[in-house]
């Protein structure tokens, strides 16, 4: 397995929706949104706990929830990635 600090960037394809809940984000904590730079192919750059406050609770198994906030597929530096001895929960 590898592990995956949560302080660290992801990147994500905002949608419309995704777009206008981090301008609210940035307008009420007073946050530059160039902050956020956005990549040649429109994914936008945003450490994944910040990506846990902004957006975690537009995400649901409900049905009737059909605005996601960004694409379903995130993009993940291997940089961050680290190799640990744990393996589907188990020790080695």
């Amino acid at each position: 397995m590898k592990e995956f600090n949560i302080n660290n960037s992801i990147k994500v394809k905002l949608t419309d929706f995704g777009t206008g809940l981090l301008n609210i984000y940035c307008k009420n904590n007073q946050i530059s949104f160039d902050n956020y730079p956005v990549d040649e192919n429109g994914y936008t750059q945003i450490p994944f706990v910040e990506v846990m406050m902004v957006f975690g609770q537009y995400f649901s198994y409900q049905a009737e929830r059909t605005q996601l906030p960004f694409e379903s597929n995130v993009m993940v530096s291997e940089q961050y990635l680290k190799d640990t001895s744990i393996e589907n929960g188990m020790s080695r």
